[in-house]
């Protein structure tokens, strides 16, 4: 607060431009991990079971289920056609979430890295929530009560990535 007879203060100065100096560049490890273990998840839900008991829908991993729901597909809707191709959508975005997490360890900027993260995630959110409630396990309840640990990782494999591409895009570069 400025007097009326004492000198005027300053706040900085105007305009204010943009900090231009150089910041340092450091690794992230946490958004590195979750990245990988969301990664791994997404990736290794094709290769676990799916359900408890596999003689109720004659499947057991990931992999053999998408090759059951393959096998149908001509006959089935664009839900079921939709649902097929999750899995190996999912097993995809799981190997981009481990290799982006990768270079997460590295010390650049990691907001470009993290903006692919987070797309890739959100990919795995839309695949799982397309099985949870239109996909072929007959109903969200059902699945739930003769769920495996592969549709466990099917359903946290993007939680976790979206968490870790979340924390690299707030952290972005270090001071």
């Amino acid at each position: 607060m400025a007097y009326p007879n004492g000198p005027a203060q300053t706040y900085g100065n105007w305009p204010v431009g943009s900090d231009v100096g150089r910041r340092l560049l450091s690794a992230d490890p946490v958004a590195a991990v979750l990245l990988i273990l969301g990664g791994l998840a997404c990736l290794v839900q094709l290769f676990v079971p799916w359900t408890r008991t596999t003689a109720d829908s004659g499947t057991g991993t990931g992999w053999q289920l998408f090759q059951a729901l393959k096998k149908q597909l001509p006959g089935l809707g664009f839900s079921y056609t939709f649902a097929a191709y999750a899995l190996i959508a999912v097993a995809v975005v799981g190997v981009a979430m481990v290799l982006l997490g990768g270079i997460m360890f590295a010390p650049i900027d990691h907001r470009p890295p993290g903006i692919v993260a987070l797309l890739a995630a959100v990919i795995a959110i839309v695949c799982a929530g397309w099985w949870a409630f239109w996909g072929p396990t007959g109903g969200i309840s059902d699945m739930f009560s003769r769920a495996g640990v592969g549709w466990y990782l099917f359903i946290v494999g993007g939680l976790v990535g979206l968490i870790g591409a979340i924390k690299s895009l707030v952290s972005g570069t270090a001071t």
